[in-house]
């Protein structure tokens, strides 16, 4: 595990459309997802912000994953807690716990940085996230609920 560097960059951005593999909600299209996702870690890749970390996994030399992680506000507590903004690892290093260190990285940070929570969002429908999640011991909290208006 290392800090991002910015020869990481293109190694990052190209993984954004990993965010969308799985079957989305019938209102969203991938092309609005990962356009949306792709600009968002560009700019958080550009301009760190106090608060903010993208960590890179690396096997043997070679980039295998990233986390960026963000210094959020809890809605309820108000306390400062660690939100998993974006993790994603390269499909030839699956399977391999990639993931499951990055998450245990994140951990780190947050605990580092005197935060008592870690949190995150995946998509109902992206079941191979939740179960990752759910095995690195997080728990569902809020479910959002969607309806078009017409």
């Amino acid at each position: 595990m290392r800090d991002y560097r910015t020869s990481d960059r293109s190694a990052i951005l190209d993984l954004s459309e990993r965010f969308t593999e799985f079957e989305l909600p019938p209102w969203r299209t991938k092309r609005e997802i990962d356009e949306t996702n792709r600009e968002a870690l560009a700019a958080a890749l550009d301009a760190a912000t106090c608060g903010s970390v993208v960590l890179v996994a690396a096997r043997e030399g070679a980039f295998a994953g990233f986390i960026h992680l963000q210094t959020k506000t809890d809605y309820f507590t108000k306390e400062n807690v660690g939100y998993v903004a974006d993790i994603a690892v390269h499909p030839s290093h699956e399977g391999m716990g990639v993931a499951g260190r990055l998450l245990e990285a994140g951990q780190v940070w947050a605990k580092g940085n005197g935060l008592n929570t870690l949190t995150l969002q995946v998509f109902d429908g992206n079941d191979r996230a939740a179960r990752l999640y759910e095995k690195a011991g997080f728990m569902r909290e809020v479910v959002q609920y969607t309806k078009r208006v017409e």
